[in-house]
């Protein structure tokens, strides 16, 4: 099963030309090791259980984002049903 493991992906923007991709780097390096170090606070994860959801939810409102999302959840985690519960599931993290 492919549950629990992910890809992560981190990306950043310089607000000006004048920040280099070392400072972009570092700064991201930096917000890691924090987040590690102090964990996230109740309103940071609420705010991304929030976006996850709402995320799902308009994916589900059309037809090729159901399709989409039962193919994945077939390739993935072999279950066409997932689909249904992957609401329950983030509002459980």
């Amino acid at each position: 099963k492919r549950e629990h493991h992910s890809l992560f992906t981190f990306y950043a923007f310089a607000a000006n030309e004048t920040i280099t991709c070392d400072m972009l780097a570092q700064a991201l390096t930096d917000e890691i090791s924090n987040t590690l170090q102090q964990g996230l606070t109740e309103q940071e994860i609420h705010k991304c259980r929030n976006k996850l959801r709402t995320a799902v939810a308009y994916e589900l409102q059309h037809c090729s984002g159901v399709a989409e999302s039962v193919a994945q959840s077939v390739l993935f985690w072999n279950d066409a049903e997932r689909v249904n519960s992957l609401l329950d599931k983030y509002a459980a993290i």
